[in-house]
């Protein structure tokens, strides 16, 4: 039996640093990135990451693996048997080269426990998983840790989390019984209502974040200063349960100033602790989502045992601004069909995330789910020239983003110059600032296709291609 796993990334909304504290609140969300991994039987426990090819099938993991093969043995022990499960981890939480942060190593614990407990045929819930996972992410983190990261991957939604972790080291924790460990309750947990109009954009601000340097300095903060450190913390956490109360009760003012607080108490705490929380690319990005008409703030930070380097993020909450003008596309230059793919009459859709700017040029395309390296190429190199008119929010041009299928379609019918790929342009443009559907937006191109939103906001249209591909 095979199955197929996935766990959600991991973005703070609140509560960062004083959240390591126990029964401090944090809001954290599980993200729409998400980890994806396959398991079946196996002769014995095998873990590949399959981007990187790094195995492990016993002795001391690799540092890549070390958190899903902590978790996957303590899944085993929980299941009370020696059968053998391989998993795969098809992808990561990151982009080449660099982590972004996101919780990759707390959903990988998730996802190696319910790969165990699946594959081996043990019904667990929830509250179970959540238990063995965060025991097994909190033991590879040398004993730290809030666990909000793990819940985040093994529940999704807007959660507020205090941690009561009881443990009092790795050592105490792996001596106990896994079934224990399962009925434990590390975590206090509540689902956070939001409201329907509620946009979540995430801003990479290119420059790495040393979070174990931030949290040293932190702590060390709390150690000499308990009060300046009961005060900080107190800000943080007061901003955490303003902006839970705000989202409940659909008060997008009062939402808004909570993020603006607790971007403020976190600036203050990095003043107080003479730590680089809010750098000046951080404050940037946060005055970008106040231009935009929301709030942001930068997020996360925590203790982490593993490499230190992260990228830092900012996330801005939006719950204002409206799309006004739908991009029409202007230019669709073909793209190059990969030769001997034409020769074998192979086809593909290759899905893009395309960002335009203010004047509708294209400024970066993302392969969605990689379909093969060339045909992927030649997507990306043909989108990356096309040309739109602008986008427009609240009457204003604007950056925006849009989803992209790029369809290689061979049409035997012309051999002489086989037609190539056709495009389809669809869903809710997404800003830059907002999110926000617009019913009854008109969309139109070049060669006269043409759509018109739905209640939704959502829209699609062919584009007819004059070449060999578009």
């Amino acid at each position: 039996m095979t199955v197929r796993l996935e766990a959600c990334g991991k973005v703070f909304l609140a509560g960062e640093y004083a959240v390591l504290d126990a029964g401090r609140p944090a809001l954290v969300v599980g993200i729409d990135r998400k980890l994806h991994a396959i398991a079946d039987p196996s002769p014995g426990l095998h873990i590949l990451h399959s981007p990187t090819g790094v195995a492990w099938d016993s002795g001391r993991a690799p540092p890549e693996l070390r958190f899903a093969a902590r978790a996957a043995e303590l899944a085993r022990a929980f299941c009370a048997t020696s059968a053998g499960v391989r998993i795969v981890f098809e992808d990561d939480l990151g982009v080449p080269g660099r982590k972004l942060g996101l919780g990759g190593s707390a959903a990988a614990c998730v996802l190696a426990v319910r790969a165990v407990c699946a594959v081996v045929g043990r019904k667990t819930a929830d509250a179970e998983v959540l238990s063995l996972a965060l025991a097994a992410h909190w033991a590879e983190q040398d004993g730290s840790g809030s666990g909000a990261d793990v819940a985040a991957a093994a529940l999704g939604g807007v959660l507020e989390v205090r941690s009561r972790i009881p443990w009092r080291s790795v050592e105490e924790v792996m001596a106990m019984p896994a079934a224990q460990i399962a009925s434990s309750r590390p975590l206090e947990i509540r689902r956070v209502r939001v409201p329907p109009d509620l946009r979540l954009l995430l801003a990479d601000a290119g420059a790495p974040a040393n979070t174990r340097s931030l949290v040293r300095d932190a702590r060390r903060f709390a150690e000499g200063d308990p009060q300046g450190w009961a005060k900080r913390a107190g800000e943080i956490s007061a901003a955490a349960e303003q902006l839970r109360d705000a989202l409940e009760s659909g008060d997008a003012g009062s939402a808004l100033a909570a993020v603006r607080s607790g971007a403020a108490a976190m600036a203050a705490l990095g003043e107080d602790a003479q730590a680089p929380i809010v750098t000046p690319e951080l404050a940037r990005a946060c005055a970008l989502a106040s231009a935009a008409g929301g709030a942001g703030k930068p997020s996360g930070a925590r203790a982490f045992s593993g490499p230190p380097h992260r990228s830092r993020m900012t996330v801005a909450v939006l719950l204002a601004a409206q799309l006004t003008r739908l991009p029409q596309l202007l230019e669709a230059p073909p793209a190059a069909y990969p030769p001997e793919r034409l020769a074998r009459g192979e086809t593909a859709d290759v899905a893009c995330s395309v960002d335009i700017d203010e004047h509708g040029a294209v400024t970066q395309v993302v392969v969605e789910q990689p379909v093969a390296p060339d045909f992927d190429a030649a997507a990306v190199e043909a989108i990356r020239r096309f040309r739109f008119s602008s986008a427009e929010i609240d009457g204003q041009p604007a950056a925006v983003r849009i989803r992209y299928v790029y369809h290689f379609v061979v049409e035997q019918e012309r051999v002489e110059q086989p037609r190539g790929a056709r495009g389809t342009v669809k869903g809710t443009v997404v800003e830059a600032g907002t999110r926000r559907p617009i019913a009854g937006a008109e969309a139109v191109d070049d060669t006269g296709a043409q759509a018109v939103a739905d209640a939704q906001g959502r829209y699609s249209f062919e584009t007819l291609p004059s070449a060999t591909a578009g």
